[in-house]
């Protein structure tokens, strides 16, 4: 979306409207480093988490991609450097009538300072800031500058806020042999040698051709799963338009089909020893999310992936219906991060 677009939407009905992002949009401009996060932005992300970059990090599903551009949507932007080698990422949202600055993620050596900088202009116009992801070691240091873990919910949905930590991590070799690990549910493992033994499901390379089946499957799953009160229709269904986008390069998109009827839609990245996964699936089909957490992995570790991974991270382990994994196939650490808030 071009850029004059995003700020002609965004310009305030008041010219006394402080708590406008066309306000802020106009103070950060004169700094130049800013503009609408674009395609080129993912080969740029990829190469720093390639670098020197802590190696938990890479765990986080925050640190990848897809993710990002789940959180900012058509609303997100970049502030880099004069070197262009600190990046923050980060976009605007309403919650309760209260504008917010959220920042999905932030990496290089000036991040810190710019990250303050960002929130002190923001603050100047009234809009609070969310530092999204931040090490629990980090948060003593985050105070100073008047910053602290928020524990609040985005809505009645979420029991903290959004994609918050721990992120349960989960050991690759454990699913694909988990018929032969002690570690996996028992229960878990006769669904899967039942889908096997008695169900023709099959996952091939998304094409444009089971978009139409896929979107109408999202819409459903997003109703089902606002009544089991996980989040709200809108919410779930633009959280997940990125598994459509052609934007994204560095991606596996699996559809998931039995005779002929699209049945689930998984979405799979590596970033080097770590493959996230995220999907969406049949509600009237039970049990099948563990079967296909299988199907998904072992298919993308056979034929997708150009180096094998070591483990698997979902998205949104912080939602009540992510609790189950941990019985299903018990993660093999966490990674502890959090949010932090200014208001």
């Amino acid at each position: 979306m071009h850029f004059s677009r995003i700020e002609n939407r965004l310009k305030p009905k008041s010219s006394e409207n402080l708590a406008d992002p066309a306000v802020l949009i106009d103070d950060l401009k004169a700094r130049k480093n800013i503009r609408l996060i674009t395609a080129e932005e993912e080969e740029i992300f990829y190469k720093y988490i390639g670098g020197s970059i802590n190696e938990n990090e890479k765990f986080a599903f925050a640190n990848h991609w897809p993710y990002i551009i789940q959180a900012t949507r058509d609303r997100g932007y970049v502030y880099f450097s004069d070197d262009k080698q600190t990046r923050i990422y980060w976009h605007f949202r309403t919650v309760k009538d209260a504008i917010q600055v959220v920042i999905v993620n932030h990496f290089g050596i000036q991040s810190e300072k710019m990250v303050k900088t960002l929130a002190d202009s923001a603050r100047r116009r009234d809009i609070i800031t969310i530092i999204k992801n931040v090490n629990s070691f980090e948060i003593k240091k985050w105070r100073n500058y008047g910053f602290d873990e928020t524990i609040q919910p985005w809505s009645k949905y979420s029991f903290r806020d959004d994609n918050s930590y721990p992120e349960n991590i989960y050991d690759i070799s454990r699913i694909l042999n988990f018929g032969e690990n002690r570690n996996v549910n028992v229960t878990t493992k006769k669904i899967i040698r039942k889908f096997l033994r008695e169900r023709s499901i099959v996952a091939l390379p998304y094409s444009d051709g089971h978009q139409d089946a896929a979107r109408q499957l999202l819409i459903e799953y997003a109703e089902y799963q606002e009544n089991q009160g996980t989040d709200a229709k809108e919410e779930i269904i633009q959280a997940h338009d990125f598994i459509f986008s052609k934007k994204i390069k560095n991606k596996i998109v699996l559809t998931h089909i039995e005779d002929g009827i699209v049945l689930a839609i998984s979405f799979l990245t590596q970033v080097g020893d770590v493959l996230f996964f995220n999907a969406i699936v049949n509600k009237n089909q039970s049990n099948l999310m563990r079967f296909l957490l299988w199907q998904a992995v072992e298919v993308s570790y056979t034929n997708h992936c150009l180096t094998k991974p070591i483990y698997l991270a979902l998205q949104g382990s912080e939602n009540r219906g992510q609790l189950g994994w941990k019985t299903h196939f018990y993660p093999a650490f966490q990674i502890c991060k959090t949010h932090l808030t200014n208001a």
